[in-house]
């Protein structure tokens, strides 16, 4: 990972519980309703919740692929391989399986490096069946399979493609690879990367290049192309190629992008789109890209990852934390911000979302991928507790002396799986406060208050989910060269009234709601009566680091407003720069529009709240003076809900 990337520092110290003591006063009794009265109001006004309104506008965007997951190469007993499948592929309704693959940068075939070896606990054998397999020859991909036979499965790895020279090479040990899993192992594998985060540099101590991108941009194009061709000669045309799986979403992971789709036959060889949120998410320009498409959108590994660079260069000392740092299993910091990212994402075209690890054993190392903890033993489960930190009450025996412990986060994904199913529509959703970003944007710097999403399941239920990400702990290392910027930013923690209005369900007098609450003490804990909507619009109170799912308004009395994304566009074609001094929107008919520019901290650039009668079919904003930086224009015709375009002035 890179600086821009940016990572959180997991170091700081918990936050307290709160608990406010009170202490009976010597007083009369008139004094003591004095004293209360003062003590009502500013209590009151100390505790006075936060407001906003998200609107889930009319329309359905993406259908839900369902989540997914990594495995790991934990080696489970066999007496709860089934229970552990159940509790990751079952319990959480997982629809995919990402394998990754190291491919060095030596010569050796990828074949050989996974494949070799039959003894499954020979650590000196670190293939395929060491990593996967038991001495039957059978593995917990297999566990998992049984549990939802339909699953399918994408492959990530690679290596640095340093000349155009490699390319050829690697795409043959790769597709050799597939066909291999497919053959050979009996694995659905459907999609398959290119390079694992190629804006990343090279890996010294894999005898990689550091001072080069794992791709660099130019050789993306041509990767993609052979890639397609290589696959297609080995008789794989049914696997499909995603870009480009960079770590964030940043302006790297568009170049890679607009390369490619400026290559012609690289861009006929793109089926999907993938990428990982170590730091920002989604965004809107992928957001229009998959609106523009129609391609499916990937995102896996939703976790920040501490850059090592800088804490080497904030502390040395701390040069073993250099990745996500969590010793117990109840950190609502890491719970929260997953189920932020969750949504985002949802609210910005992604259709399949991949969480990292499932169920392995304790390593401080990926504390905020894991799910589920295991123990090998009781000493190892006792050694969690009393060294690690764990609450005794939260380990659970399983069989033959194993223990599991669960984590938030498995609680806060399990919540968000049943209550948005596979096939679900989403809507998207936007806050009425601007800032940071009215989407509810997770990128780099400051994220937001509130994160939501909507949808509509396949039953015809309707699901909203919202999670307040105030509190959890942002960046802390120390402003300098090294780190000019704030890398991840959070408000103070602060509970929430949310508003949330579903455009779709306005007219209906009222629609019930069965409210799902988690938080760091009650797990998934559904509320004794339903909640009430009423003509499309419920106010909800929510937590700091708290995460709510309300799933309802489901049968035949439920009337649903029908809305067309593509009836009115209020955007001829995409806004465009005429030289470095105007921006011209391009509108699609007549009308009365609103027309704003806003940078990315919400600051309103230039706004008109009545542009006039648009006959000539467009309107121009002066942006002279701007400068370099990325802008979003929003654009209103007749009260009808806004259209959003990123603009980016280089």
């Amino acid at each position: 990972m890179r600086e821009e990337e940016g990572m959180i520092n997991p170091y700081s110290e918990k936050e307290g519980d709160g608990v406010m003591s009170t202490i009976r006063p010597a007083c009369n009794f008139a004094g003591a309703l004095a004293l209360a009265a003062l003590a009502t109001v500013l209590v009151s006004d100390i505790l006075a919740n936060e407001t906003i309104t998200v609107t889930a506008t009319g329309g359905a965007l993406q259908e839900f692929d369902g989540f997914g997951v990594h495995p790991t190469r934990t080696k489970y007993k066999q007496s709860v391989r089934d229970t552990l499948a159940k509790l990751i592929i079952g319990d959480l309704k997982m629809t995919n399986i990402r394998i990754y693959h190291n491919a060095y940068a030596t010569e050796d075939s990828l074949l050989e490096y996974w494949v070799k070896g039959w003894d499954a606990f020979d650590e000196s054998k670190p293939g395929f069946e060491f990593g996967y397999a038991y001495p039957d020859c059978t593995s917990m991909l297999d566990d998992w399979m049984a549990v939802n036979p339909d699953l399918f499965f994408v492959v990530g790895g690679g290596e640095q493609i340093t000349d155009q020279s490699r390319i050829y090479p690697f795409c043959t040990k790769q597709a050799t690879l597939i066909k291999f899993l497919r053959d050979n192992r009996g694995l659905p594998i459907t999609w398959t990367t290119l390079v694992n985060e190629p804006n990343d540099y090279g890996k010294p101590w894999q005898g990689q290049d550091p001072d080069v991108r794992m791709v660099p941009t130019d050789l993306y194009p041509a990767l993609t192309r052979t890639m397609r061709h290589v696959l297609d000669s080995f008789g794989l045309d049914m696997v499909k190629i995603y870009v480009p799986e960079v770590s964030s979403v940043d302006s790297m992971c568009h170049a890679y992008i607009d390369l490619v789709r400026n290559d012609p036959d690289a861009w006929a060889a793109t089926e999907g789109f993938f990428t990982k949120a170590y730091n920002m998410c989604a965004d809107w320009e992928m957001k229009e890209l998959c609106e523009e498409t129609g391609l499916p959108y990937f995102t896996a590994a939703g976790a920040n990852l501490v850059d090592q660079d800088i804490v080497y260069a904030n502390d040395p000392n701390k040069w073993s934390r250099f990745v996500d740092y969590e010793n117990t299993n109840d950190d609502d910091h890491w719970a929260a911000e997953m189920a932020g990212r969750v949504f985002n994402d949802f609210n910005h075209m992604v259709t399949c979302w991949q969480t990292y690890l499932g169920v392995c054993v304790h390593d401080w190392r990926f504390g905020p991928h894991r799910l589920i903890v295991y123990f090998e033993s009781a000493s190892d489960s006792a050694q969690a507790v009393n060294d690690w930190g764990y609450p005794p009450d939260d380990i659970e025996p399983l069989a033959d002396g194993t223990y599991i412990c669960y984590t938030l986060k498995y609680w806060y994904l399990k919540q968000i799986a049943h209550a948005f199913d596979v096939g679900c529509a989403f809507r998207y959703c936007e806050t009425d406060k601007e800032l940071p970003h009215r989407d509810m944007w997770m990128t780099y710097g400051q994220k937001p208050a509130i994160v939501a999403s909507t949808a509509q399941n396949p039953d015809e239920s309707w699901t909203i989910g919202v999670v307040n990400i105030t509190g959890c702990q942002s960046d802390t290392f120390e402003i300098n060269s090294n780190h000019p910027a704030s890398i991840f930013q959070y408000y103070d923690p602060a509970a929430y009234d949310v508003t949330v209005r579903v455009e779709e369900l306005a007219g209906n007098d009222q629609l019930k709601f069965q409210l799902i609450r988690s938080n760091k003490t009650d797990w998934v804990e559904p509320q004794a009566d339903s909640v009430t909507m009423t003509n499309g619009e419920i106010t909800l109170t929510v937590g700091p680091k708290e995460l709510i799912t309300l799933r309802g308004a489901k049968g035949a009395d439920v009337s649903v407003k029908a809305f067309s994304r593509d009836a009115t566009p209020l955007l001829a074609r995409s806004p465009y720069l005429r030289g470095s001094h105007t921006l011209v929107v391009p509108l699609a008919d007549n009308g009365i529009y609103g027309v704003e520019l806003v940078d990315l901290s919400g600051k309103k650039i230039f706004a008109v709240r009545s542009a006039g009668d648009a006959a000539r079919g467009e309107y121009r904003i002066p942006v002279a003076g701007l400068g370099a930086g990325a802008f979003l224009l929003r654009v209103m015709r007749d009260g009808s809900p806004s259209v959003i375009r990123r603009i980016v002035i280089r």
